[in-house]
């Protein structure tokens, strides 16, 4: 009689840790970021290999039920149409996913009532923070989420400078650009404006009038 050996069995953190001659714990400790240096070198470099040899994924989940944390963050944008918006939520995936992260993405086309349900949706998958595009500069719904959870704001901000952002120097840029035209000899310059609830169109709207 032949007995067969399945190859799909999927591999667990006890197979890298047998194949690296450690506890489970230290292969877990090992494979982890956040815990690695308590782990001796030459010990996290042979785990690291014997996980890479054998294809090893953790599993989100019960990572997760360890750690306390879904391992996953909240893109939220108000509009996934202008084309501002998808370099901008790649580039978070991008920094995140190094770090063990996944990131979810919500668009709300500027409704606040779907930015809420957005929110809420994402809240409900236990989502570790949140990166939001749709800030208004008076926004309470934003500070409750921040009450709650890491926030941080991305291409506008609030006017509660509590809350963290990333943002251009939308300022310099339009003093730039006025600076820019009336160096060719322009005068009668106009701005065509974005709304003065946002962060953008309220610093490029000053700057301008500063500019002029």
């Amino acid at each position: 009689m032949i007995s067969t050996v399945r190859t799909d069995r999927k591999v667990t953190l006890r197979d890298v840790a047998d194949a690296a001659g450690v506890h489970p714990a230290t292969a877990s400790r090992a494979l982890n970021e956040e815990t690695r240096e308590l782990v001796n070198g030459d010990t996290a470099r042979r785990v690291l290999a014997a996980a890479e040899r054998l294809g090893y994924r953790p599993n989100p989940i019960a990572r997760g039920l360890k750690t306390n944390r879904s391992y996953t963050v909240g893109v939220v944008v108000p509009d996934l149409r202008n084309p501002l918006f998808p370099p901008i939520a790649r580039g978070i995936e991008e920094r995140l996913e190094p770090a063990g992260y996944t990131s979810l993405l919500a668009n709300t086309d500027n409704d606040p009532e779907r930015e809420r349900l957005s929110f809420d949706a994402l809240r409900a998958r236990q989502v570790d923070g949140y990166i939001t595009a749709t800030a208004k500069r008076d926004h309470p719904l934003l500070r409750q989420i921040a009450a709650e959870r890491p926030l941080v704001l991305v291409n506008r901000a609030t006017d509660d400078e509590r809350l963290p952002s990333v943002t251009a120097d939308d300022r310099a840029g339009t003093r730039q650009a006025v600076e820019h035209l009336a160096a060719l000899g322009h005068r009668r310059i106009a701005h065509v404006a974005g709304s003065l609830e946002l962060s953008t169109g309220a610093a490029r709207h000053a700057a301008f009038l500063e500019a002029m």
